[in-house]
């Protein structure tokens, strides 16, 4: 993560989680025009989330989970605008 890490993560004890922020990962970037989201430390992203593959029944599984919520903040953040 690089320069980044301080201001993505956190530890708790001797675990180390990364920030949330408007109830996503902080390295998630939304793109308001495309309306797709994107990681912004991909190449340097921590191990956690390069043992959830993409499009994987376990990755399958966090959308079902977590579907309106990423649908919830870019309707909010599209209404800001």
């Amino acid at each position: 993560m690089g320069d980044r890490v301080e201001d993505l993560t956190h530890f708790d004890g001797n675990r180390c989680y990364m920030n949330m922020h408007e109830g996503h990962c902080a390295a998630l970037v939304i793109d308001l025009v495309s309306r797709q989201f994107f990681c912004s430390i991909y190449e340097t992203r921590p191990h956690t989330c390069r043992e959830l593959e993409r499009a994987s029944s376990a990755c399958e599984a966090e959308i079902h989970e977590k579907s309106p919520r990423p649908l919830l903040l870019l309707s909010s953040l599209l209404a800001r605008r």
